[in-house]
């Protein structure tokens, strides 16, 4: 049996790029099924400024990380 560690930790503005790479690779996923999800001219997806989920106090980011143990 595989046992895992699953953490969760809260992510400040330094981690935006892993952000941003993160749900580009979500919503690549869900192109396959949603006809309207494109891709752009500069082979992103896009989401807009993601800076507005750390510079708002509203919004807090997460991370999970998983490791076998």
């Amino acid at each position: 049996m595989n046992k895992m560690k699953v953490t969760l930790q809260e992510i400040n503005s330094s981690h935006i790029n892993v952000l941003g790479n993160l749900l580009e690779y979500y919503v690549y996923e869900f192109s396959k099924y949603i006809e309207s999800i494109k891709i752009r001219e500069d082979g992103t997806y896009g989401f807009g400024d993601l800076t507005r989920y750390f510079n708002n106090n509203e919004y807090h980011c997460y991370l999970f990380e998983m490791m076998k143990i």
